[in-house]
């Protein structure tokens, strides 16, 4: 007997692709749909699913292909899953098939001139486990906050720190009122609202993502976002963008005004979300992690103060052509030395020009 017949494909069709991840079950998570990959696609790019099937299992990665800037003499490309959390999905364990995923991908990639890629893994999903191929370097990256949205209310306030109770009740002292929307005005509030408190934190360009994005936020589906804002005395305070799905809900972006931060529209805002999904059929909401990957980092602690459970963060590096990867790093480095020092540890450096 000979082995299963392969198959490997690429998918752009958005409804082709949602078909297939619905066959899935559990496993479609929001961060997985092609809506959600274009919100993040620049000119350019090729927003697509890669597919490999071998005797009725099924692996996926859905991937932005973007092509470098170099001085090679042919094209080259890398892969990256949109902001968020993604990676591969598979319906099997078995470390022959993922083994034969990986070797497809890989060959794949030569072909095409795709030199490397980045994936942020899933750590509801932990999918990190359907890496494991010598092209994968897997790094955990940093504790994030999760919630189990089967347990009843009184459980759930328990479990908040004694802080976060006091800053919750001192809010709601303050007037300060949360409500869940699903409409364009709702979006347009918070996109003002994001922007605004983005430039006062001088975040880097990468944390702005545009009136065109949060235009597009529908295209995720009716069920599949919710935006909150919290008021107090006709004036918006603060917002959170949460996307759902099925089976998971998420705390996708959150902001509130330096001009409000005294009346506590973050820490109601998080109460709020939390209360508002208790019993609504989903298993988990995801608060995210911290700036950075330190333990004390304070906006992990702040999550942390609304729920005892943590997963992981991990993210990937696919090496697929060291020396033309190692090339175009040269390549950048020596043509943006003041670059350097800020961007020089990242894996996919030679993007920041």
């Amino acid at each position: 007997m000979g082995r299963p017949a392969v198959s490997v494909r690429l998918i752009q069709d958005h409804g082709s692709w949602n078909r297939l991840l619905d066959g899935l079950g559990g496993l479609a998570d929001v961060y997985f749909r092609p809506a959600y990959a274009a919100l993040y696609a620049r000119p350019g790019d090729v927003n697509e699913l890669f597919v490999f099937e071998q005797g009725g299992e099924t692996f996926l990665l859905p991937w932005l292909v973007r092509e470098i800037e170099s001085q090679s003499d042919r094209p080259l490309f890398d892969f990256e899953t949109a902001y968020g959390y993604g990676g591969p999905l598979s319906t099997s364990d078995d470390a022959a098939f993922l083994a034969a995923a990986w070797e497809a991908l890989v060959a794949h990639c030569r072909a095409r001139g795709v030199v490397c890629g980045f994936i942020r893994f899933h750590p509801l999903l932990d999918n990190h486990r359907w890496a494991a191929h010598g092209a994968v370097t897997v790094i955990d990256d940093r504790q994030t906050v999760a919630l189990t949205l089967s347990k009843d209310r009184d459980t759930v306030l328990a479990g908040y720190a004694s802080e976060t109770r006091r800053k919750v009740r001192k809010a709601e002292q303050a007037g300060v009122v949360v409500t869940g929307r699903a409409d364009q005005a709702a979006l347009e509030v918070f996109a003002r609202l994001y922007e605004t408190h983005m430039r006062e934190l001088d975040a880097h360009e990468d944390y702005f993502f545009g009136d065109d994005y949060f235009r597009a936020i529908p295209s995720l589906g009716a069920n599949s976002w919710r935006v909150y804002l919290a008021e107090r005395e006709g004036e918006v305070l603060g917002g959170a963008l949460i996307l759902l799905s099925a089976r998971w809900a998420h705390y996708h972006l959150s902001s509130s005004l330096k001009a409000y931060t005294a009346f506590g529209p973050n820490n109601l805002l998080r109460h709020a979300v939390t209360m508002d999904l208790l019993g609504g059929g989903r298993e988990r909401l995801h608060y995210g992690g911290g700036r950075t990957a330190a333990a004390d980092d304070s906006l992990l602690r702040f999550k942390a103060g609304y729920s005892p459970e943590r997963t992981t963060f991990r993210f990937g590096k696919v090496m697929i052509d060291r020396a033309a990867y190692d090339s175009v790093c040269a390549g950048w480095a020596q043509d943006h030395p003041d670059l350097v020092e800020r961007f020089g540890g990242r894996f996919l450096k030679y993007r920041y020009r």
